[in-house]
C-alpha cells in the first residue's frame, strides 16, 4: 500500500509539471521556480490587451478638455472599461473557485493580482485566452541600507556659522527656527518663501512606507483621511501609519514644519507600499498610483480625481541591474498626466551603470545627491542609464548629513541622516513651488525650468562615465547640477 501511495505522488508531481511546462510560455520561469519550492505564492497576471493601446485615443477625448481633474476621470473611467471587459473571466474563474486570497484589478497596467495563488489556480488562468503572463509579484528592498544614515556624534556647521540643526530640542522648544534644516536655506527656499511662494494651495503625494501622523513637522499639513489624503493597499486603515519610518523622514524634507521642509505651506497625500519585511510590493506600487492618479477614500471606494496631487515623490528604486519591466508599466501613462514625478536615482555609490529605475528612465526625473560644500556624494548611483544612452542622474540636491523628522518617537529627530532617498523629496518641494506660482507647468517646462537653473557641484575625482567626461554639463555624476529653487522660481513664467 505505501508502494502506490509514493507512486501517486509521483504521477501527481509529474502531472504538475506537466502542466506548468505546458502553459504555453504563458506562466513566467520565475514563477515555475517559486512552485517548485512553495506551495503558494503572490502571482501577478497580466492581459494581452494593454494600456498603451488606447493612449492616444484617450488623448484625443481630452484634447479639448481644460479641466484637470476632468482629464484624470476621462483616463481612468477608459483604462477600467479595458480592465473590466479583459478580466470578466478570470474574476468570474475566482469566484468560481471560492479564492479566498486578497486579489485586486488594477486598471492603471491591465493585471489583476491574486494572494497565495496555488499552482493548480495558476495553471487554469494561464488556459485563458486573454492572459498574455502570469509573473510572481516583484518586490524589492532598499539597498544598501545607508539610505537613511545616522551618523552619531557628528556635528557639521554650515557656512557662515549657520547651524544646521539643534540636536537638544524638546517638544516644547519647537519653533520655526529652532529645527531650520541647512539643506533648504542651501538651495535658497527661504528667500522663495519671501516672494510669496512657499506651497499655499499646492497638494503634494508621497508613495512611500507611509507616514507617523503623530510628528509635529506633518500632521498640521494632512490633507486628512476625509479628503482623500491616505490609502494603504495592505491592511486598509483610516489613519496614517509608517511601517519603517522611511516615508515620515522624506515627507519632513518637502513639507516639514519649523524649517525642515522645501514646501511648508503645502499639503500632503500619502500611499503605502511597504509591507511587514520592509519591501517595496509591485502590486501596492501600482496601487498606489492609481490611488495618486485618481484618488479614493481609504477603503478604495468613491473616486474623485479632482482630489490627485501635483507632484508625487518617490524615494525607492530597484538594484542596478534589476529589471524595473513592472515600472515600465505605468510609465506609458503617468506621462499622460498633469503631475510631476521625481525618484531617487538609488546609493550604490559612484561606480558608473549604478542607478536603479524607474530613476533611471528617460520620463522622469532622477534625483541624485550632493553635500552642504556643493560636492558630489559619494554614495550617490551614477549614470548612465542601463542603455547607455541617457545621462543619469537629472539633477542632484544636498542632503548629506540633515536634520530629519525622526520616524520612531514622536517628535524625536534624527541628528544627522544621508541618503538620496532626502535628496528626491528636496527636489519634489521645488517643483511644488514652481507649480504654485504657474499651475499650467507640463512635465516637459519643469524639467527644462529645473535643468537651466542649477548651480554646479565640484567632483573630486573627476573621470568618464559613459560617454560624458565628469568636466561636461550635463554629466552621470550630478546630472544639470544642484537643484535652486530661487532660480527655479525667477525662470517660472507668469501664468
Amino acid at each position: 500500500m505505501d508502494y502506490v501511495v509514493f507512486d501517486l505522488v509521483i504521477v501527481i508531481a509529474l502531472l504538475q509539471y506537466t502542466n506548468i511546462q505546458s502553459s504555453n510560455g504563458v506562466i513566467s520561469d520565475q514563477l515555475k521556480i517559486a512552485f517548485e519550492k512553495e506551495k503558494i505564492t503572490d502571482v501577478m497576471v497580466t492581459f494581452k490587451h494593454r494600456p498603451s493601446e488606447i493612449l492616444s485615443k484617450i488623448s484625443l477625448q481630452t484634447k479639448s478638455v481644460t479641466d484637470r481633474g476632468e482629464k484624470l476621470r476621462i483616463l481612468s473611467d477608459e483604462l477600467e472599461i479595458l480592465a473590466k471587459s479583459s478580466q470578466i473571466n478570470i474574476l468570474k474563474k475566482l469566484k468560481e473557485k471560492n479564492v479566498g486570497s486578497r486579489i485586486r484589478s488594477l486598471w492603471i497596467t491591465n493585471q489583476v493580482s491574486i494572494g497565495g495563488a496555488s499552482l493548480d489556480l495558476v495553471t487554469s488562468i494561464a488556459a485563458l485566452p486573454e492572459v498574455l503572463k502570469i509573473d510572481k509579484i516583484y518586490s524589492f528592498k532598499l539597498e544598501p541600507d545607508q539610505d537613511i544614515q545616522k551618523k552619531d556624534d557628528v556635528h557639521v556647521e554650515p557656512p557662515n556659522n549657520k547651524m544646521a540643526y539643534n540636536d537638544t530640542i524638546s517638544d516644547k522648544e519647537i519653533t520655526q527656527a529652532s529645527v531650520y534644516s541647512w539643506a533648504v536655506w542651501k538651495i535658497q527656499a527661504p528667500e522663495v518663501w519671501e516672494m510669496g511662494y512657499d506651497g499655499q494651495g499646492v497638494v503634494v503625494g508621497i508613495i512611500d512606507s507611509g507616514i507617523s501622523l503623530t510628528h509635529d513637522v506633518v500632521y498640521d499639513s494632512f490633507i486628512g483621511t476625509d479628503e482623500y489624503g491616505w490609502f494603504d493597499p495592505n491592511k486598509m486603515g483610516e489613519v496614517p501609519r509608517d511601517i519603517t519610518g522611511h516615508g515620515t523622514v522624506c515627507l519632513g524634507h518637502m513639507t516639514g514644519k519649523y524649517g525642515m521642509g522645501v514646501a511648508p505651506s503645502a499639503k500632503w497625500m500619502a500611499c503605502n507600499c511597504v509591507d511587514d519585511g520592509w519591501r517595496y510590493r509591485e502590486d501596492w506600487v501600482l496601487e498606489c498610483f492609481q490611488f495618486m492618479l485618481c484618488p479614493t477614500d481609504h477603503m478604495g471606494n468613491n473616486k474623485n480625481c479632482s482630489r490627485a496631487p501635483r507632484v508625487i515623490s518617490n524615494s525607492y528604486n530597484t538594484v542596478p541591474g534589476e529589471s524595473g519591466e513592472f515600472f515600465r508599466e505605468i510609465t506609458k501613462v503617468l506621462v499622460e498626466t498633469d503631475i510631476h514625478y521625481v525618484f531617487s536615482i538609488g546609493n550604490f555609490g559612484s561606480f558608473c551603470n549604478s542607478t536603479g529605475s524607474p530613476g533611471n528612465f528617460e520620463e522622469f526625473i532622477g534625483v541624485g545627491l550632493t553635500t552642504i560644500y556643493d560636492e558630489y556624494q559619494t554614495l550617490s548611483s551614477a549614470g548612465p542609464d542601463p542603455t547607455g544612452k541617457l545621462i543619469k542622474p537629472d539633477i542632484c540636491a544636498p542632503a548629506d548629513m540633515v536634520m530629519s523628522a525622526h520616524y520612531e518617537f514622536g517628535n524625536d529627530f534624527i541628528d544627522i541622516a544621508t541618503g538620496t532617498s532626502l535628496s528626491t523629496p528636496i527636489v519634489g518641494g521645488v517643483i511644488a513651488l514652481m507649480v504654485q506660482k504657474n499651475s499650467k507647468l507640463s512635465q516637459k517646462d519643469v524639467k527644462k525650468i529645473l535643468f537651466n537653473s542649477t548651480t554646479l557641484a565640484v567632483i573630486d575625482e573627476p573621470k568618464i562615465c559613459g560617454d560624458t567626461p565628469d568636466d561636461q554639463i550635463p554629466n552621470n555624476r550630478i546630472g544639470w547640477g544642484v537643484v535652486n529653487a530661487l532660480k527655479a522660481i525667477l525662470n517660472v513664467p507668469e501664468p
